[in-house]
């Protein structure tokens, strides 16, 4: 799992780490348009053991129109790239 604090305009994701049965799940992101949070999201949603939806994905072609093909090209074999 993972431990998420907001504070004003900051944000702090940290791991909790242990076994794999505190993996992250499966589940969905709203990036609310915000190409930076679609991206930090698909970069953790890496780590997760299941499918992860990221609603308003297409807003990190603001900064990084091959974002997820880069994405893609490096995740583990078998692994999911999240979307």
């Amino acid at each position: 799992g993972l431990e998420v604090e907001v504070e004003g305009d900051e944000m702090a994701v940290r791991g909790l780490g242990g076994s794999p049965d505190r993996r992250l799940g499966r589940g969905s992101v709203s990036s609310r348009g915000d190409h930076r949070i679609a991206m930090a999201a698909a970069v953790a949603a890496l780590a997760g053991s299941g499918a992860v939806a990221i609603e308003g994905s297409e807003s990190v072609a603001k900064s990084w129109p091959g974002f997820f093909e880069a994405l893609e090209a490096i995740r583990a074999p078998g692994g999911r790239t999240p979307r």
